[in-house]
């Protein structure tokens, strides 16, 4: 693939290969909507079908509790991957909860625990590379530690970035 792809001029015939170099420049951006969850297994919060390939991945969500009580738990799961190197960070807004962050595992059960939940809006960011040995889906999970305990999705943004 050519970065960026070369520019065309008038008449010039538009081919396969440069619209798929056009594409592959550009981030594979998904909004993350509004949602709440209330279940203590992994639920899906926002997925993005994926190449066998490697990316850059950015997300950034808000959210805030039914309550002030429970575990928000956030995560990130999808096809076979290697040099999965991801780092997180939860922000509480208008609370003294002290912010939590570390390094994410990957799988259907590797979602990381945040502080207790507020009734004020919060922030999760998650950043981080990975390359992806088969295509498939890549998805951000959620679980609340207790179903009485919801977790409300504000919304946000799921960004890949081809990077090889």
């Amino acid at each position: 693939m050519t970065y960026p792809p070369e520019p065309i001029n008038a008449g010039t015939l538009i081919t396969a290969d440069w619209l798929n170099n056009l594409v592959a420049c550009f981030p594979l951006v998904q909004a993350i909507p509004t949602t709440t969850i209330n279940t203590t297994s992994a639920s899906t919060i926002a997925s993005q079908d994926v190449a066998a390939s490697s990316y850059l991945v950015e997300c950034e969500m808000t959210y805030h509790g039914s309550s002030a009580a429970g575990t928000p738990s956030f995560g990130c799961a999808g096809p076979s991957a290697t040099d999965i190197n991801f780092s997180f960070q939860f922000t509480p807004y208008g609370s003294s909860v002290s912010p939590a962050q570390g390094g994410l595992g990957y799988g259907s059960g590797a979602v990381e625990a945040g502080p207790t939940m507020q009734t004020s809006t919060q922030v999760w960011q998650m950043m981080g590379n990975i390359t992806f040995t088969s295509a498939g889906t890549f998805t951000i999970i959620g679980e609340t530690s207790s179903s009485s305990d919801e977790i409300v999705i504000g919304g946000g943004l799921l960004r890949l970035t081809l990077v090889a």
